[in-house]
C-alpha cells in the first residue's frame, strides 16, 4: 500500500501554501517555508521558488534559506551545508534523504546499498531500508530491495523539479534518444513483419507446388495403370490359341452328319450252313 502523494499543481498541501504565502513575509514567511520543508505531503519545490514573495529572500538575511530551498527543489543531501544553510530538524532532514534517494533512483535501476550508505549518510542496513521503505509508501519509487546481493532494485521513480535550461536540454535530449529508439525499434518489427510475410508466402507457393505434384504423380500412376490393363486386354483378344475354337468346332459339326470312319477291312458274309 502507498500513500496517495500529489505533486504539482494537483497537491492541495502544495496549493494552500502558495495561497497563504501571498500574505506572508519576513518570519512567517520562513516559518511557513520551514513546515513545508518538514511537511511529507510536499516533494516539489520548483513552483515555491516561482513565488514572488520567495524570491524577494534570494537577495538578504535570509538568502541561506532561500539557498537550501534549491536544495530541497532540484539538489542532494550532500549539498546542504549546516554551516551556511539553516539547520534542518529530523523531519527535513528525512525528506530531503528521500528526495536524494529519488534523485539516485532517476540516474540508476540498480543501487548498492554501499552508495546509499554514502549518499543518504546511514549507518545501519534498518536506518536504510526503513527510509526505502518510506519512500515507497510516500509513491516516491517503485523498487525492491535485494537484501542477499545489498542492492536496490528500481522500477520507477517520480521526477525532481527542473532547473532551468540545462535541465530541459537534457530532457529534450532524452526525449530525443526515447523517440529515436523507438523509431529503430518500429523499423526493425516492421522490416521482421514483411520477412514472415515473404517468408509466409514463400511457404504457401511451395506447399501448393508440392500438392500439385502429388496431384499430377497420382493421375500418371492411374493413366499407367489404366494403359498397363489396356494393353494386357488387346493382347490376350489376339493370342494364336484363340483360333482353335473354330477348328474344333467344324469337326464336332462333322461327326453329327454321321459319317462313319472307313476301315481297311471287309468283314465276310456269313451264310447259314446246310445240312443234307
Amino acid at each position: 500500500m502507498t500513500a496517495d502523494l500529489e505533486t504539482g499543481f494537483n497537491n492541495p498541501a502544495l496549493e494552500r501554501f502558495r495561497i497563504m504565502s501571498k500574505s506572508h513575509k519576513g518570519e512567517a514567511l520562513v516559518a511557513m517555508i520551514k513546515r513545508a520543508m518538514a511537511s511529507p505531503q510536499i516533494f516539489v519545490f520548483g513552483e515555491i521558488l516561482t513565488l514572488p514573495n520567495i524570491i524577494e529572500l534570494k537577495n538578504g538575511n535570509h538568502a541561506p534559506l532561500y539557498e537550501l530551498l534549491n536544495i530541497f527543489a532540484y539538489g542532494r543531501l550532500s549539498d546542504y551545508d549546516p554551516k551556511i544553510h539553516p539547520e534542518l530538524d529530523a523531519a527535513s532532514v528525512r525528506k530531503l534523504q528521500c528526495l536524494t534517494l529519488v534523485s539516485l533512483a532517476n540516474e540508476n535501476k540498480s543501487i548498492s546499498y554501499d552508495l546509499l550508505f554514502k549518499e543518504l549518510k546511514f549507518e545501519s542496513v534498518r536506518d536504510l531500508e526503513d527510509l526505502i521503505i518510506d519512500s515507497i509508501y510516500y509513491g516516491l519509487i517503485k523498487a525492491k530491495m535485494d537484501q542477499k546481493s545489498r542492492v536496490l532494485r528500481v522500477q520507477s521513480a517520480v521526477s525532481r523539479d527542473i532547473k532551468g535550461e540545462e535541465d530541459l536540454s537534457r530532457m529534450v535530449e532524452v526525449l530525443i534518444k526515447w523517440s529515436d529508439n523507438c523509431e529503430s525499434v518500429l523499423a526493425a518489427v516492421e522490416a521482421q513483419v514483411e520477412t514472415t510475410k515473404t517468408n509466409l508466402e514463400e511457404e504457401y507457393q511451395h506447399r501448393v507446388k508440392i500438392e500439385s505434384e502429388v496431384v499430377s504423380t497420382k493421375q500418371a500412376l492411374l493413366q499407367d495403370e489404366q494403359n498397363k490393363v489396356g494393353r494386357a486386354n488387346e493382347s490376350h483378344s489376339h493370342h494364336p490359341l484363340d483360333s482353335q475354337p473354330s477348328k474344333l468346332k467344324g469337326e464336332s459339326s462333322d461327326r453329327k452328319k454321321g459319317s462313319k470312319p472307313k476301315s481297311g477291312f471287309k468283314t465276310p458274309s456269313m451264310k447259314s450252313p446246310k445240312f443234307a
